[in-house]
């Protein structure tokens, strides 16, 4: 008896993954209200940018779903800050706003809620972007704009909460013996201190052949950009450095090759709140000439072996 409660315990604990923990108390209602805000609001790309379509009944259907979860878990910050989003698609602006106020009347840390509060107009709400998970087998359609403009590593909505997806395009034929989801994958960010000055290098790997995984090497700048925008470096990775999984994506034009959530193991998180605390304590500002050097010498000077499983 004392065995088999020991492993019930172990299968509660928590991962880190806010509203996407497995069994979650609302999990359910957080799931139903997630299907309402992808019938309920409508994204289209404009460019790299993104065109959001809403009105007030379809919003606050939305903010009726969500108040059903808070039912089933009222203390849950994250479930406080979608419904400030869904409140704000539902043209109830002052009202989304003291909810952030509320939230961080609790915990002034919140990191989602303190950007809205500190950045409202610049800090997108929950529901500016693209609906994500690990069942998705086609590319939003943002999120397909956004890598043709080479932007690998993208906010989407995961569920209520912001989420992270790392998005490589490649051609079915490099994974001659096929790719499943069930393969172990794996994301690695590395800060690179350069002559021309830091950038964070960043590696996806998937085991599709274990004696020589596929492995994909992107780059990331710690410059401060200088307007505040959320989907910069600079706020993608103090962003990161708050959750505690990305997913890890290879699509091949829209269509999804490879997709899984990768729960960041404490290694990984520690190396994120590191690479977070470096961004503000030694904010720098790096043009695009300077970055592409910096890239260069750390390809030709950084130790691929360094990365692996």
């Amino acid at each position: 008896m004392r065995k088999w409660k020991r492993r019930s315990r172990e299968k509660k604990k928590k991962t880190g993954l806010g509203l996407a923990e497995p069994g979650h108390t609302a999990s359910r209602e957080i799931d139903e209200a997630s299907r309402i805000a992808d019938e309920a609001i409508k994204l289209q790309a404009v460019g790299e940018h993104t065109m959001v379509q809403s009105n007030s009944v379809h919003g606050m259907r939305l903010v009726a779903a969500i108040e059903k979860a808070l039912e089933k878990s009222p203390n849950d910050l994250d479930l406080l800050v979608a419904k400030s989003g869904a409140l704000c698609s539902a043209l109830q602006f002052k009202t989304a706003e003291d909810l952030i106020d509320q939230v961080l009347s609790i915990n002034p840390e919140h990191f989602e809620a303190r950007k809205r509060k500190d950045h409202w107009a610049k800090w997108e709400h929950l529901f500016h972007y693209p609906p994500w998970s690990s069942k998705a087998t086609t590319l939003h359609p943002i999120m397909a704009a956004r890598l043709q403009y080479g932007i690998v590593v993208q906010i989407v909505r995961d569920g209520l909460q912001v989420g992270i997806a790392v998005v490589r395009p490649a051609q079915r034929q490099q994974f001659p013996r096929g790719l499943s989801n069930r393969m172990r994958s794996k994301w690695e960010p590395v800060w690179s201190q350069t002559p021309h000055g830091p950038i964070v290098a960043h590696y996806l790997l998937v085991e599709d052949n274990p004696a020589n995984p596929y492995s994909a090497e992107g780059f990331l700048q710690t410059s401060v950009p200088d307007e505040v925008a959320p989907s910069s470096a600079y706020w993608l990775l103090q962003r990161m450095s708050n959750l505690g999984s990305c997913f890890l994506v290879i699509a091949e034009g829209s269509k999804v090759l490879y997709n899984a959530r990768y729960v960041f193991p404490d290694a990984l998180r520690s190396t994120l709140r590191s690479i977070s605390d470096k961004l503000v304590r030694q904010p720098v500002k790096m043009d695009r000439a300077t970055f592409q050097r910096a890239c260069q010498w750390h390809m030709q000077n950084f130790d691929m072996k360094r990365i692996r499983f």
